[in-house]
């Protein structure tokens, strides 16, 4: 957690572990960093952030500016995702969205 607040880039991580006080530090703790992830890949991509994963010198204050939607809100990100316990269909079903959604 020291070495992830203290790197000048804010990257996106991940944390792999079933200790819910684990999970609960990483996400409470880690304060610089970009999109944060519990249990599933920091590689894989969420819309719109395709390509950005941090705040720091990586995309910086003004890397968002190009996607509106992060224009209306500075926070940051965090998936939690039970290791397994989701298909793309099922959790699309799960919260009502389009079975194409899920592709």
């Amino acid at each position: 957690i020291d070495f992830l607040n203290a790197n000048e880039y804010g990257l996106r991580n991940s944390v792999w572990a079933s200790d819910e006080a684990i999970i609960d530090r990483f996400v409470e703790e880690v304060t610089n960093a970009g999109l944060l992830k519990v249990n599933e890949s920091h590689i894989g991509f969420a819309a719109p952030l395709a390509t950005h994963g941090g705040t720091g010198r990586t995309g910086g204050p003004h890397g968002e500016l190009h996607y509106p939607i992060l224009r209306t809100s500075h926070m940051q990100g965090a998936a939690i995702v039970p290791s397994g316990t989701y298909s793309p269909a099922q959790l699309a079903e799960e919260v009502g969205l389009p079975e194409r959604a899920a592709v």
